[in-house]
């Protein structure tokens, strides 16, 4: 099942404050958030502002209930969430809307009172390649629908929605057209808000992964193959071959690029990556070389990605080489 995302809507359920004597002003009540719509808060799940008693914990494993409930709801409604509220439920609550024919699902966050806007959700051909988007712990991790994660970053990080965007550049997400998400029992609806925000505005189409059938697919030997045997073959003074191979691209994400660019993937072949260790421990350059041009540009990409400890002060910058042999990273 896909979604599409756009732009979005409200969230909460405002208080109605007492009246106020007639001789001082009126105030606002402590929340302007539309009650009408689906609400899912971390104890309760409202419809137009009337419990439905349905304990979000249990929507996840089971939203037979709540899609009852649901196929009475307007064909136009909206899906609010507060900060609190199980993320995991909140996607239950997106597969029952879109499950019982809503065209269109408005979804926004409350957080501290206000509402913050989200994405605009619509049905979308289910044939679209897709970025798998899991929400794990404390951390986001990237990849495709197929495949094991190959990109990670930390979930509350404050510069979150930029390092999404900039790993959106990946070369091999270059034929993407939508975004499956799945989030563990930990996740909650600000975690959700943070990595979907972040993501709406490159991708339009979302799907709704099931998580429990991901973490089984992971368990699962050879969804893609690995390459454990980079060898560093220079390390230059301040790194050791251990620390830089650490601060290499994931493997799996090399071996992205050999399947997206290669023209006649086989095991043959030997990238070698240089790279340049400037003092702040960032990658000043880096190039790849020994396969063919559109895989060494890749991989090239991921190396800049780099992240290492700085060079010793006296050292203005350290040039390191490493090779990984294309038949470890095919399998073979």
């Amino acid at each position: 099942m896909l979604v599409v995302i756009a732009g979005c809507g409200g969230d909460g359920t405002p208080r109605a404050a007492p009246e106020p004597p007639a001789h001082t002003p009126a105030r606002p009540p402590p929340s302007t958030i539309d009650r009408r719509g689906l609400l899912v808060t971390a104890t309760d799940v409202l419809l137009d502002g009337a419990s439905l008693g349905i304990a979000p914990a249990s929507l996840a494993a089971d939203r037979s209930a709540l899609s009852e409930q649901l196929r009475r709801a307007p064909a136009a409604v909206a899906l609010r969430y507060t900060g609190d509220a199980p993320a995991a439920a909140v996607v239950a609550a997106l597969c029952g809307l879109i499950e019982t024919g809503h065209p269109r699902v408005d979804l926004a966050t409350e957080l501290a009172g206000k509402a913050i806007a989200t994405c605009s959700v619509t049905a979308a051909p289910a044939e679209t390649t897709a970025l798998k988007v899991e929400l794990r712990g404390d951390r986001v991790e990237l990849g495709l629908s197929d495949v094991r994660p190959v990109l990670h970053r930390a979930l509350r990080d404050s510069g979150l929605a930029a390092e999404l965007r900039e790993d959106l550049a990946a070369p091999f997400f270059d034929q993407l057209g939508a975004a499956e998400i799945a989030v563990d029992p930990a996740a909650v609806g600000s975690d959700l808000h943070r990595v979907m925000n972040a993501l709406c505005g490159k991708l339009t189409a979302w799907r709704v992964g099931d998580f429990e059938a991901i973490e089984s697919a992971r368990r699962q030997p050879g969804t893609l193959p690995q390459c454990r045997k980079v060898i560093v073959r220079s390390p230059e003074r301040g790194h050791d071959p251990d620390t830089l191979r650490t601060a290499l691209p994931e493997l799996d994400a090399m071996d992205l690029c050999y399947r997206r660019f290669a023209r006649a993937p086989g095991p043959a072949g030997t990238v070698t990556m240089t790279l340049e260790i400037q003092p702040d421990g960032t990658v000043g350059a880096a190039a790849a070389t020994g396969l063919e041009p559109e895989v060494n540009r890749c991989i090239a990409w991921l190396v800049a990605r780099g992240r290492l400890a700085p060079p010793p002060a006296a050292v203005i910058h350290v040039r390191a080489t490493a090779e990984c042999n294309t038949r470890c990273c095919n399998g073979d």
